[in-house]
């Protein structure tokens, strides 16, 4: 796959050489460009051409990345830079075209042959590949990520065709052209779940009574973020990367929901007090009417628009959907999560009653909102700290 100059910043050319012999898992950014990415765990660099190309490999599933800057005057929509892709490649799979982030964007799936090249044999594979015009003129970001034909089930990976197509879409939804991106759901899933229309929920606290507006598509599309992940997740038990695995899929949840909760987080920030602590105790009394519920058979975690519109949920997602309309009224807060207890509860950036954990030298109070009956507080034997690891977004 030949690929144009590539206009990646020296910065970003030293943080891949840096990382060409080992694994990473953490989001990798481009300062110059804007542009990041939080791809799933066990990524390392495999191949670098000059400035011309990056290749990565991923040692859980057997899939390949590749990841290319262009000029902006190189192509005039991200159909034509698909095309550029899609023809090295040998795949001819048409490209879809839409907007996404204000912005033209395609998005293509792979498909592509047996051929040799120079002598060598290069297996046929699939997958799916995108790109996306970046602001302010700064070019195209294209990227591939794709797998050979018999590295999965019929390999031994053990990994079916339909979870390589979930892995190859979650790393295309990972990718963010700019910072607010990253507060909104990612390209592969709004292409999938186009706008259908505005739908009211309610919001009734007290006093308060509220109608706040969902797009008919939110849920399905949020629930299809939760199930295509914890597939994912669920390949990284038994590898090295169980816990940094774990913090990927809230991070790519608590991102998919973000926007879809923004007006109604607007609405509720003009209804509900400033200061953050009493708006959090407003949320945190509702949240406590929640219907407790869990789905043992699947994600065991409800989209934030549905537990929002239905008053319902588990432990962790009472607790995200708490720490997003939080943070959407400048409240930080962090999700912990403790394998031992089975249990999450919401760390917030304000003064409470109760235990507190220190996150990157700043002290959270602790907000468990299984029950009423302690107001939020958490029981003495899950106050050991070393019990649990925190997840920032």
């Amino acid at each position: 796959m030949k690929l144009k100059k590539n206009l990646l910043p020296a910065a970003f050319f030293t943080l891949m050489l840096f990382l060409s012999t080992e694994t990473f898992s953490f989001e990798l950014q481009s300062p110059e460009f804007g542009f990041s990415v939080d791809i799933p765990e066990g990524f390392f660099l495999a191949e670098k051409r000059g400035n011309d190309r990056y290749r990565f490999r991923n040692t859980v599933f057997p899939a390949e990345l590749q990841i290319a800057v262009y000029p902006a005057g190189d192509f005039s929509s991200g159909a034509e830079a698909l095309s550029h892709i899609t023809e090295q490649i040998g795949s001819g799979e048409p490209a879809a075209e839409f907007m996404w982030r204000y912005r033209k964007c395609a998005v293509t799936r792979l498909v592509f042959e047996e051929k040799q090249v120079d002598g060598a044999v290069i297996p046929g594979g699939a997958g799916w590949a995108a790109a996306a015009e970046l602001p302010l003129e700064k070019g195209w970001l294209a990227i591939a990520s794709y797998h050979y034909n018999g590295a999965g089930g019929n390999g031994t990976w053990g990994i079916s065709e339909q979870e390589l197509e979930s892995f190859h879409l979650s790393v295309l939804d990972s990718f963010s052209t700019d910072a607010y991106a990253k507060l909104s759901p990612g390209l592969v899933t709004t292409f999938c779940f186009p706008p259908e229309g505005e739908i009211k929920c309610g919001f009734e606290s007290g006093n308060i009574k509220l109608s706040v507006p969902f797009d008919k598509s939110d849920m399905e599309a949020g629930q299809y973020v939760i199930e295509r992940e914890i597939g994912i997740l669920s390949k990284y038990i038994g590898s090295e990367y169980p816990v940094e695995a774990w913090k990927r899929y809230y991070r790519m949840i608590f991102r998919d929901s973000y926007g879809r909760l923004e007006k109604a987080g607007f609405i509720l920030g003009n209804h509900l007090p400033e200061n953050p602590e009493k708006r959090a105790e407003e949320f945190i009394k509702w949240i406590f009417s929640f219907k407790y519920e869990r789905n043992l058979q699947g994600s065991d975690f409800l989209n934030l628009p549905e537990a929002f519109a239905e008053r319902r949920g588990d432990c962790d997602t009472r607790c995200m959907l708490l720490i997003v309309l939080m943070k959407q009224s400048g409240t930080d807060g962090v999700l912990l999560i403790s394998p031992e207890f089975s249990h999450s509860v919401a760390a917030l950036d304000i003064q409470r009653e109760g235990p507190s954990f220190e996150i990157d030298g700043k002290k959270y109070a602790v907000v468990d909102l299984t029950s009423s009956k302690t107001n939020g507080k958490l029981s003495e034997e899950m106050e050991d700290s070393s019990k649990w690891f925190a997840v920032s977004f």
